[in-house]
């Protein structure tokens, strides 16, 4: 229920970004999620989102982790985006009214 849903406090340590500080027109991106998922939260979603300039969805990829790890999301920044910029979104949780926690990195460079 969504009263349930506002009760989750976003937890900082659930998990970190590791993000090229550039990304290369008609290449690929890749993110990389640093997680640590305490045992009583078992499996969750991931929602990685690659934004354009504008911070309209270009692309999201949905992945499953548990416990503690690394996951590599890889996107490929159309070549149009040129000299201009992407974003990055994640959050982790069924959906993003229920979200434990969600990071953004904008304005990253494409060359």
């Amino acid at each position: 229920s969504n009263a349930n849903a506002r009760k989750l406090k976003p937890d900082p340590k659930l998990f970190q970004f590791r993000l090229p500080g550039r990304a290369v027109a008609g290449e690929e991106y890749t993110v990389s999620i640093l997680h640590r998922l305490p045992k009583e939260l078992g499996q969750q979603q991931f929602h990685v989102t690659l934004k354009g300039p504008d911070g309209k969805r270009i692309d999201r990829i949905v992945r499953a982790a548990s416990g503690t790890g690394q996951m590599d999301v890889t996107f490929a920044v159309p070549g149009h985006l040129k000299n201009r910029s992407i974003g990055v979104a994640t959050f982790v949780g069924r959906d993003f009214a229920s979200n434990r926690l969600h990071r953004n990195k904008g304005n990253i460079p494409v060359e």
